[in-house]
């Protein structure tokens, strides 16, 4: 037959250091687990930090580019409307029909046409008759009226000067120059003497001495 297995050893009991060092290593994996447990928790809270950190400033850089994006609107707006006053202005310039900012004129092309120099005063005309050459020498030829005018019969009264016909102070001065008439051309033969077909011409009568005198009586 087989031998029978020794029996186990009976359970001692432990004595008062073995008790301690027991208790101590319990106490040891307590506060081992305490730590563990308060780490989950700890890295737990950080992640949530982290979390909470994270999303508001997402919301900052949100916020933040819209009120960019906003800025940028403003700005793109701004630039459009400087650029289409800076074509519009352009357009004028070289058009030459405007003036560019400042007061300075730029002009492209043929200038305009300079405005024609004003007239002179008009001469004041002289009030004297005898200032104006035509006027004098027209005055001192006798008037047709007076210079053929008959003479009176015997024991008629004598008839009274026509004076000459007043011509006024503008229409002297309007009126052009007499021009001389060409003398007639007289042939060789005519030259020679008159024809004797032709009668001779009559004397002229007596011109008055003084223009505005009184003719006198013949005989």
């Amino acid at each position: 037959m087989a031998p029978a297995a020794p029996a186990a050893p009976e359970a001692q009991p432990l004595g008062a250091d073995a008790q301690r060092a027991a208790r101590e290593v319990k106490q040891v994996l307590a506060s081992n687990l305490d730590k563990v447990a308060n780490g989950q928790t700890a890295a737990e809270d950080a992640r949530a930090r982290r979390a909470a950190a994270l999303r508001a400033r997402a919301a900052t850089l949100r916020q933040r580019m819209c009120r960019d994006k906003r800025w940028l609107i403003a700005a793109l707006s701004l630039v459009g409307v400087i650029a289409l006053a800076a074509a519009v202005a352009v357009a004028v310039c070289l058009s030459g029909a405007g003036r560019c900012v400042g007061g300075s004129v730029l002009q492209f092309g043929t200038p305009p046409p300079k405005p024609p120099p004003p007239l002179p005063p008009p001469t004041p005309l002289p009030l004297s008759v005898a200032a104006i050459p035509e006027t004098a020498a027209a005055a001192a030829v006798p008037a047709p009226a007076e210079a053929a005018a008959p003479a009176p019969a015997d024991g008629a009264p004598a008839a009274a000067a026509v004076p000459a016909t007043a011509v006024p102070l503008e229409a002297q001065s309007a009126a052009p120059a007499p021009v001389p008439e060409p003398a007639p051309t007289v042939p060789a033969a005519a030259a020679a003497g008159p024809i004797p077909s032709t009668p001779a011409p009559a004397a002229d009568p007596p011109a008055a001495a003084a223009v505005g005198a009184p003719l006198q009586p013949a005989g």
